[in-house]
């Protein structure tokens, strides 16, 4: 039997086991570079962000409460590393798009001739907070509130760009669809 995330992580702050450390990046290294891939859309920023996503996990872990799951608060450290790249390439004039394909379909009625790269498109027209929020929701998984707390916003205006960006992308998805 695996050990749970929960018993890795006490291994890992208790006894500072690189095993179980390892273990730990192995079960959520897809995941993590999943998100980063999407949010940068560069494969080699996005191998690199995955690097510093774990190492700042391992000189952070002990700060996990344990509260809500491990797996979106690993996701919060990964949209943070992302976010810390961004202005870093902002600072150079070469700003990185803040759009990612997540999936939307289960709240968002994307019609059947849609194609993801039609959600791409709708998801960069999104204003920014839009994107973020859209893309912690659905590629990270994360509460209304743990979204809140990561982009540093009321609840209420978390969950009022996420209104707004799921009727945007709705109508931006139907008006793309072909005359039939």
């Amino acid at each position: 039997m695996e050990p749970s995330d929960a018993d890795l992580i006490a291994r890992i702050v208790v006894a500072g086991d690189r095993t179980a450390f390892t273990l730990l990046v192995r079960r959520h290294q897809a995941f993590v570079r999943s998100l980063l891939l999407h949010l940068c859309r560069d494969h080699a920023l996005a191998d690199d962000l995955v690097q510093e996503t774990f190492v700042k996990l391992f000189t952070n872990l002990d700060r996990y409460s344990g509260e809500g799951a491990f797996r979106s608060w690993l996701g919060g450290i990964a949209y943070r590393q992302f976010l810390m790249a961004a202005r870093r390439q902002r600072s150079h004039d070469n700003k990185l798009d803040l759009y990612a394909a997540v999936p939307l379909t289960a709240t968002v009625s994307v019609p059947e001739n849609a194609s993801s790269l039609d959600l791409d498109r709708a998801l960069a027209r999104l204003p920014e907070q839009q994107r973020a929020a859209i893309i912690l929701s659905y590629g990270c998984d994360m509460s209304h509130p743990e979204i809140a707390r990561e982009m540093k916003a009321p609840l209420g205006t978390v969950k009022s760009w996420l209104a707004q960006a799921k009727a945007l992308l709705r109508d931006q998805l139907a008006s793309s669809r072909p005359e039939e």
